[in-house]
């Protein structure tokens, strides 16, 4: 989830990730969700971790809804479930790419 807008980098740094960025980069800043339980729509949002920088050039899915389900985790964090067709369009665009594992 974005939580800081496209921008170049002003001084070089290392992220808290271990990743390297130098003055003039395009980045975007933000925090990870990570997929919870055995479905492949059910997320997490992780939101007590270190902010992570990456290259602008690496963003897949610009704006979709995740909507929170009805069942929660330790803590009373929400469940987030990303739609079936949400998560089939990035997956295509990590294949026209190139970028598929």
């Amino acid at each position: 989830m974005c939580i800081k807008p496209l921008h170049k980098v002003k001084d070089a740094f290392i992220d808290q990730w271990g990743i390297s960025f130098e003055e003039g980069d395009d980045v975007v800043g933000g925090i990870y969700y990570q997929r919870w339980g055995n479905s492949d729509t059910s997320y997490v949002l992780l939101k007590y971790l270190h902010k992570v920088y990456f290259y602008s050039h690496l963003v897949r899915a610009i704006k979709f809804l995740m909507p929170p389900k009805n069942h929660r985790v330790g803590g009373n964090d929400p469940i987030y479930e990303l739609p079936k067709e949400i998560l089939r369009s990035i997956n295509e665009v990590i294949v026209f790419l190139g970028f598929e594992d």
